[in-house]
């Protein structure tokens, strides 16, 4: 109001206007205000709050000396000095606290504005200052919703900041019920248990403009009803959207105070504030959704990406890899970060030119294409043998243009020429097995022969020693038979087997031959290990052959052969671990990749048999045998299954 006054005051009085038209121009403002003469301590002029705040006529109070009607002020105080203060006016019959602000008008002459105000006017104005604060924290807050968490949150916020800028006592938003033909209460602020739950669709069609009743106007609702009913002084209604009813009303009212005169105004801020928040909520659950299915797809994509057997390399238009697989990345020879961005014809290298194969193929074709058997160079300098295909990917899939697959060629050779060494291996056992079982007889028959040629000759005959030998070499053969049928087929009579009984009587059993060949023998077992269920007599051969191995290793330079048993009851099933471990010079490498292979063998009075029986016993007791070999040791280790039952 200030910058209002003084500007014209003070052009005014410049051009010399008289008394008249200074009391005029002082009377345009709502304020109680007095001119003062400064240097004289009187005053000029006043206007018509002055004089209806005082009393006095405004001959009286130009006639009045200023601290005649300021009593209570020091008469030394430098009225052109002081910007405001606090003291008493003195009206007809008492005295009035006021507020006064002085402003000096004229450079040329002493003149000051004084301007009153009184405590109820100051509070009246604080009053209104607050309000206007409030109301553009309000407007502040509204354009905020948005930024809100989730929409019930985001609602909340937007009906707290209408009930401050409509100054009701109560809201209440209603939104439609999906599947439902009504309109239902969703959020509210206040008291509303008068209020009706729902609003039929009958009902909705008399709320699609904004309306404010008031007692006396005409009743379209059964809100109004209600309000009615309840005594309030208004009601008021704004759909969310003029154009649908069905998406929502926001109702408010008040018991006490009238409504705005820009109430309506103020709702329909309201409401398009409100829908604008739901639709953007909508939006934003309809985009979380689809990323959350994308982020489903790209997860379900990487995952197969990496379990398929064949390699996957995706490259950009420039022929640089953006993606690739573990398959891939093993089959080149390079981890998966080395190779993206790089060139695939640094990574290809082959007889062909894989970036001109790549830049001859449209990416609007949609099927493979077949490059064939390619030997690539790996990493390694070593050459595989691949089969190449190339997939273009459409223009809209992502940034990649073509997926390239390699089939490693290499291992499905290996696997063909596994598959028929198995395959002889089977024939091969299944003519041992024949071939032992038909050699039988004639051996026996051969023994027999021997036996009454045996006979004939005198003891002290010489031709009893080639007899003799004869005889040994038919024991051979005839346990070579044996070992040929066990591998082809054995019946097992399973019970509880104490495995610390079979490896004690074992090496009781050679202790004579361990000690001609400098073997110290030990046992590091439980008393009463866990038993296991087994053929006894198969496993008997399976220590029988474990055991022979391992003296057989240090019958030339001596050495410590240990029996260790243990229990792993952390697994399910449990198991006993029972250790053979020998200090002799060691399996070579290049043997112990191919120790179990039927007929294979390093002893050339060996038959390559027995290990391969162990492990056959081995599996066919649910078991395991496994075996670790370095210069100066080697550990056979075979686990077996525990039972409940102990053999004491």
């Amino acid at each position: 109001m200030i910058n209002e006054i003084i500007p014209p005051l003070s052009s005014l009085i410049k051009k010399g206007v008289s008394d008249k038209e200074l009391d005029a121009i002082l009377n345009l403002f709502p304020a109680a205000l007095l001119l003062l003469d400064s240097k004289q301590n009187v005053i000029v002029s006043s206007n018509l709050e002055t004089i209806e705040l005082t009393g006095f006529t405004k001959e009286k109070i130009r006639s009045t000396p200023f601290f005649a009607l300021f009593p209570l002020l020091p008469p030394q105080i430098n009225l052109s000095t002081i910007t405001d203060l606090k003291t008493k006016l003195k009206k007809k019959n008492s005295l009035q606290e006021v507020s006064l602000k002085f402003h000096q008008i004229s450079k040329t002459r002493p003149l000051v504005l004084v301007i009153m105000e009184t405590a109820e006017e100051l509070h009246q104005k604080e009053v209104e200052n607050s309000l206007v604060t409030q109301r553009w924290e309000a407007l502040f807050s509204l354009s905020m919703v948005s930024q809100q968490e989730n929409l019930s949150s985001a609602i909340k916020q937007a009906l707290q900041a209408g009930q401050i800028l409509t100054g009701t006592s109560f809201l209440a938003l209603y939104l439609p019920t999906p599947g439902d033909n009504h309109l239902k209460i969703e959020h509210k602020r206040g008291n509303i248990d008068f209020l009706p739950e729902t609003i039929k669709q009958s009902e909705i069609s008399h709320l699609r403009i904004p309306y404010i009743w008031q007692i006396g106007t005409r009743s379209t609702s059964i809100l109004h009803q209600k309000a009615l009913t309840e005594n309030l002084t208004y009601l008021a209604t704004c759909p969310l959207n003029h154009n649908a009813p069905t998406d929502g009303t926001l109702v408010v009212g008040d018991q006490i105070g009238q409504p705005p005169e820009d109430l309506t105004n103020l709702l329909q801020v309201i409401t398009g504030t409100l829908l604008s928040c739901i639709s953007h909520y909508q939006q934003l659950d309809s985009v979380h959704s689809k990323e959350i299915g994308i982020s489903n797809l790209l997860n379900i994509t990487d995952i197969i990406k990496n379990v398929i057997a064949d390699g996957l390399i995706l490259t950009d238009e420039e022929h640089n890899i953006i993606d690739v697989n573990n398959p891939a990345a093993i089959t080149v020879g390079y981890t998966q970060e080395e190779l993206i961005g790089k060139s695939i014809d640094q990574i290809l290298v082959s007889n062909i030119n894989i970036k001109d194969i790549l830049s001859s193929i449209s990416r609007e074709e949609a099927t493979a294409n077949e490059i064939g058997e390619v030997t690539i160079n790996r990493r390694d300098g070593q050459q595989m043998l691949t089969d190449i295909r190339v997939v273009p990917l459409p223009e809209n899939f992502r940034s990649a243009s073509s997926a390239i697959i390699l089939s490693d060629l290499s291992v499905r050779e290996q696997y063909r020429t596994r598959a028929k060494q198995l395959e002889s291996q089977a024939v091969l056992g299944e003519m041992m097995a024949i071939f032992a079982h038909e050699v039988r007889n004639p051996l026996n028959n051969i023994g027999m022969g021997l036996e009454v040629l045996s006979t004939k000759f005198s003891e002290k005959d010489n031709i009893q020693e080639e007899i003799s030998r004869l005889r040994g070499d038919i024991d051979k053969l005839e346990d070579l038979m044996k070992s040929v049928l066990s591998v082809s087929r054995r019946e097992y009579k399973m019970g509880p087997v104490n495995v610390k009984a079979i490896v004690e009587n074992l090496i009781y059993r050679w202790k004579a031959r361990m000690s001609r060949y400098n073997i110290t023998a030990t046992i590091n077992a439980p008393d009463s290990p866990p038993a296991i269920r087994g053929d006894h007599r198969a496993l008997d051969q399976v220590f029988t052959n474990i055991i022979q191995n391992a003296m057989n290793a240090m019958k030339s330079s001596g050495g410590n052969l240990t029996a260790r048993i243990g229990t792993d009851k952390a697994t399910t099933p449990k198991f006993v671990h029972i250790d053979i471990i020998d200090s002799g010079p060691g399996i070579p490498t290049e043997v112990l990749e191919r120790i179990f292979d039927p007929f294979f063998t390093t002893n050339k009075d060996g038959n390559g048999l027995g290990l391969a029986i162990t492990k056959q016993i081995v599996n066919a007791h649910n078991g395991q045998i496994t075996v670790n070999s370095v210069p100066g040791g080697t550990v056979f280790r075979i686990s077996l299954p525990i039972i409940q039952d102990i053999i004491e």
